[in-house]
């Protein structure tokens, strides 16, 4: 009989890191949650907007909070939900500078970790969204119930070009995406001394998101396979920065981090991952509408993606 122990050292060491880290597993549920709600999207995604829509038109509170969900300071209009986000990020963003003072930064170092890893989930949350607005090009709603665009399903290309995608895109809900600005607090949570408030708190970003996304469904902006992949691909950004990046299980203990660490390790992250996205998008653009520089961009953009991770890889190990 073979002994167990020894059993388990013949196992690559691949499948070893795959099945102990908390990363695959988000991934992983998440990936099989959002493809099972996809099947039914794939063909009826247009539809359930267009009864969100409809049923919009039929209920003064439903337009009241379509408006709320879609509103910003920031675009010259009344207070909406969107400032609920803006207003975190210029708090952790100025107690991120005010650790970094020679008055406080000492004792500090907890904070600063915690700010980091906020603002870089965040920043790459809106790297991500931007990118695949501009990869997949899919044609708001509106727009193809109007007639003026044809439909795509969830994951295929749509009819956008590169100009009108970077902005117009449907696929990811940037206000969904957005709106998610309390799950890296979730992620911190789980890896601090008041880990019974992670599952709150991750309840209410989902909570908090899907109210924004139906909200940007029932408004005839996006569809419910945009809303859906936006929360999911969030979630994975979160867990990649807190399992693969800034290395919580760690550094959550006894953080030592040198000065502007999580800064640099955010801008490098956020390059690289806008490299990838743009080696990807030249790729597809040199089929689908050529241009004598696009294959310029995939290889600059190849060359800086791979600096990008070997700059990231390094600080990871810092």
């Amino acid at each position: 009989m073979v002994n167990t122990r020894e059993a388990a050292s013949k196992r690559p060491k691949l499948w070893g890191q795959f099945t102990s880290s908390p990363l695959w597993w988000w991934i992983g549920a998440s990936a099989l949650i959002g493809g099972l709600l996809s099947i039914p999207l794939i063909l009826g995604d247009l539809a359930v907007t267009a009864w969100g829509m409809e049923l919009s038109r039929e209920s003064t509170l439903l337009q009241w909070w379509n408006d709320v969900a879609a509103r910003s300071l920031f675009q010259g209009e009344p207070p909406g939900a969107q400032d609920l986000t803006y207003a975190t990020l210029f708090l952790v963003l100025a107690v991120y500078f005010c650790a970094l003072t020679p008055l406080w930064g000492p004792k500090a170092s907890d904070i600063r970790l915690f700010a980091g890893y906020y603002l870089a989930c965040m920043l790459l949350f809106l790297v991500a969204n931007r990118g695949l607005k501009a990869f997949f090009g899919r044609a708001r709603p509106l727009d193809v119930l109007r007639e003026d665009q044809d439909y795509s399903s969830i994951w295929l290309i749509g009819p956008y070009g590169f100009s009108e995608a970077v902005s117009k895109g449907s696929f990811t809900s940037g206000h969904t995406t957005t709106a998610m600005f309390l799950l890296p607090l979730a992620f911190w949570l789980a890896h601090s001394s008041r880990r019974y408030l992670a599952w709150p708190v991750f309840a209410l970003a989902v909570s908090w998101g899907a109210l924004i996304g139906t909200g940007r469904v029932f408004r005839g902006s996006h569809y419910p396979g945009d809303v859906l992949w936006a929360m999911i691909i969030c979630l994975w950004i979160c867990a990649f920065a807190a399992y693969r990046l800034f290395d919580l299980d760690r550094r959550g203990q006894s953080p030592t981090m040198s000065s502007c660490w999580e800064l640099r390790l955010t801008i490098w992250s956020a390059l690289t991952l806008f490299a990838l996205f743009a080696a990807v998008i030249g790729i597809k653009q040199m089929v689908f509408e050529p241009a004598w520089y696009w294959p310029l961009v995939t290889v600059l953009s190849t060359q800086l993606a791979w600096t990008g991770s070997i700059k990231t890889a390094c600080l990871t190990r810092c």
